[in-house]
């Protein structure tokens, strides 16, 4: 009975603190254009924008384009990475599609907090040819 007393009292607590960094991971990376499943056409410009913010303050980002497993793209190799401080930190790119590629592609933001938190996400786009 002990036992399963001291689990049960370590499984609330782990959900209790798992379900605060939580909130950090879903917060922080707000105000994302393009908007999500947006087309774009191969050979065009996009332009990339993103607002990170976190009260412990921000150390780092980076910017990428992917797949759904979050492997960086072979065929539309872009990736921006730089130190920041601060609170909150507006992120601008526009980078260049390459012309003989199509597909749904990810931008994927993660950025790392003072504290060593780290926040990710996924955002997804389609190249038409």
């Amino acid at each position: 009975m002990k036992n399963s007393l001291q689990l049960f009292v370590v499984l609330v607590f782990s959900t209790l603190l798992l379900g605060s960094c939580d909130k950090f991971l879903n917060n922080s990376i707000k105000n994302i254009t393009p908007i999500e499943h947006l087309h774009f056409d191969a050979g065009s410009s996009m332009k990339i924008k993103a607002t990170f913010e976190d009260k412990a303050g921000l150390t780092s980002f980076r910017v990428r384009i992917g797949n759904r497993n979050g492997t960086n793209s072979s065929s539309f190799p872009w990736e921006v990475t730089e130190n920041i401080s601060g609170e909150s930190y507006t992120f601008e790119s526009t980078p260049q599609i390459p012309n003989d590629i199509q597909g749904t592609f990810y931008i994927i933001f993660e950025i790392t907090n003072a504290e060593g938190g780290t926040s990710e996400r996924f955002h997804e786009f389609h190249i038409d040819n």
